[in-house]
């Protein structure tokens, strides 16, 4: 599968999808998490990150993995063109991430902001 697909990823910290060859060689493809700096724009589409990798990477990634919840529970997917995986992660908004960020605005039940001295 020649080209690049669009990986799309509702893990906070990214992932790092390495593949070992047997002689131990490591190739290592990290894609883009959702967490974000507070104070900048959100930049993820249906609270995926996206990033554009090798498409063989991907599959043979996939292939490796395939039984990981990473993918059975749509934590990370991929589509080969950016508008398909686009419209994918709108859809797929509801899925819950594996820990969703944290808005300073919105503590936490019974927690309160620490208040400035």
């Amino acid at each position: 599968m020649p080209g690049t697909v669009t990986v799309a990823c509702k893990h906070p910290h990214g992932l790092h999808l390495d593949l070992i060859d047997g002689s131990g060689n490591r190739r290592r493809v990290t894609v883009s998490g959702t967490r974000r700096e507070f104070g900048k724009p959100d930049t993820t589409v249906g609270g995926y990150a996206l990033t554009e990798i090798d498409a063989d990477h991907w599959a043979a990634w996939v292939e490796k993995n395939k039984g990981s919840s990473l993918l059975t529970d749509r934590i990370v997917f991929a589509t080969p063109k950016l508008q398909s995986t686009q419209a994918q992660a709108t859809e797929q908004a509801a899925v819950p991430a594996i820990a969703p960020p944290l808005d300073p605005s919105k503590p936490a039940p019974g927690v309160e902001p620490a208040k400035a001295e």
